[in-house]
């Protein structure tokens, strides 16, 4: 007689349209996996969102399978759909996956390591590039209020700028944060997307003015 399994897939929400982990395309391999060896597969539960935290109602589902001994295991595309903090995975081994061999639990948690190291480098490089271009007056993001975007460069709106000369000489002048953003809104100057200005907005452009000046 097959073994029940229960599947899961998870993606983040940046990772919905890559069609190497998208949500469908998990499923399959699953589907095909349990096909293969013969694994009887009773469902397959799903997350949208981030693997660092335990809180998800997919993986709940998951347990709650195991719990009631609906399902023998579990089966993932990538041992990072299912977690990947080293810590939280340690706790699925012990909780959940037990009793196992010694060389069993020394891959598994092995796997756990390499899935965080990967997520950690991951940021590391994303930071490091992102660093880059701001220095190098690169698009990173959304593009600052005080620059207009040409190609992949960021240049100077001399109105812009000149709102910002203002905002630092009001700073001088010890307003705060809420009343520059309510002289602005008076005089119906709009912020980068057009809207009202916010204290926290108006905090941010002084705060990066200050950081290049």
């Amino acid at each position: 007689m097959s073994i029940p399994v229960i599947g899961y897939v998870r993606v983040s929400t940046d990772q919905q349209s890559d069609e190497g982990v998208s949500l469908e395309a998990q499923r399959s391999k699953i589907a095909a996996y349990c096909s293969l060896y013969d694994y009887r597969l009773i469902g397959i539960h799903e997350d949208v969102g981030s693997g660092k935290t335990m809180n998800r109602d997919g993986l709940e589902a998951v347990l709650s399978d195991l719990c009631d001994r609906r399902a023998k295991g579990i089966v993932v595309v990538k041992l990072d759909r299912l977690t990947r903090n080293v810590a939280d995975l340690s706790a699925l081994i012990d909780g959940w996956f037990s009793p196992k061999t010694a060389s069993g639990r020394m891959v598994i948690n092995m796997m756990g390591v390499i899935s965080q190291w990967e997520r950690e480098q991951t940021a590391e490089r994303t930071v490091e590039a992102l660093s880059f271009k701001r220095k190098n007056g690169k698009v990173y993001g959304p593009i600052p209020f005080g620059y207009d975007r040409d190609g992949d460069d960021l240049v100077e709106n001399e109105y812009e700028q000149e709102l910002i000369a203002w905002m630092l000489e009001r700073r001088e002048d010890d307003w705060g944060w809420k009343r520059i953003a309510s002289g602005l809104n008076e005089q119906d100057i709009p912020s980068k997307r057009g809207g009202k200005w916010h204290p926290n907005a108006v905090r941010g452009v002084v705060a990066r003015a200050q950081e290049q000046g």
